[in-house]
């Protein structure tokens, strides 16, 4: 769920609504991936994630900021921009 900064609860509490997408199409077609719910922020100043449901904020700096409980996809994803194997290495978690 994707949020601006100062609607951080809003995005938490819509986390439980994605059951029947779910269920219905991503279960029933790619029952071989794993899902993984949690919030995205932009904007903002923080520096800090204290929310274990968000897993990445950026802020209104340009500053990418995660968490020790961001999945490691996200993690991977934003280490390096810049680096031209990015989408090669990305396989890894699919």
């Amino acid at each position: 769920e994707g949020k601006k900064y100062d609607k951080v609860l809003e995005g938490i509490s819509e986390l439980k609504n994605f059951d029947k997408i779910e269920a219905r199409h991503i279960k029933k077609y790619y029952p071989e991936y794993q899902i993984i719910r949690c919030v995205v922020l932009f904007g903002g100043e923080s520096k800090i994630i204290s929310n274990n449901e968000v897993a990445f904020l950026l802020n209104a700096n340009g500053e990418i900021i995660i968490s020790d409980t961001t999945p490691d996809v996200i993690k991977f994803a934003t280490k390096d921009f810049s680096q031209k194997s990015f989408l090669t290495d990305l396989t890894q978690f699919i």
